[in-house]
């Protein structure tokens, strides 16, 4: 959550943004993906002030609660390219896609990967 504030004319903004954090194993080696909140509004569809916005119209402030929206990210399939950069220990997510004879061409070459969240 980003804030913004102007002490003048004491106006507040509150801005809300996405990170998902995603860990991906395969053959007793994982990878850790982090989406920010460009990449996030991109799979989800909804920014994450709106569904703030939309959790409190609901009547859920719970800081805890888990929207709906983002559950149903786990039912999704989706093939990633990657940069990896090991000398910085880290890898980019250059492009995502969720064209089913993309995912099944890629499954078919490397297997199935398990993903946490």
């Amino acid at each position: 959550m980003i804030k913004k504030m102007h002490f003048n004319d004491l106006f507040l903004h509150l801005y809300y943004r996405y990170k998902l954090d995603i860990k991906v194993n395969h053959e007793h080696r994982c990878g850790r993906f982090v989406f920010w909140d460009r990449q996030c509004v991109d799979i989800i569809g909804v920014s994450a002030s709106e569904l703030k916005s939309q959790m409190l119209a609901e009547g859920k402030d719970d800081p805890k609660a888990f929207p709906l929206v983002l559950d149903e990210l786990l039912a999704r399939t989706m093939v990633l390219r990657v940069k990896v950069q090991p000398s910085y220990n880290q890898s980019s997510v250059i492009r995502l896609s969720e064209d089913v004879n993309l995912i099944k061409k890629v499954l078919d070459q490397i297997g199935v990967f398990e993903v946490f969240f």
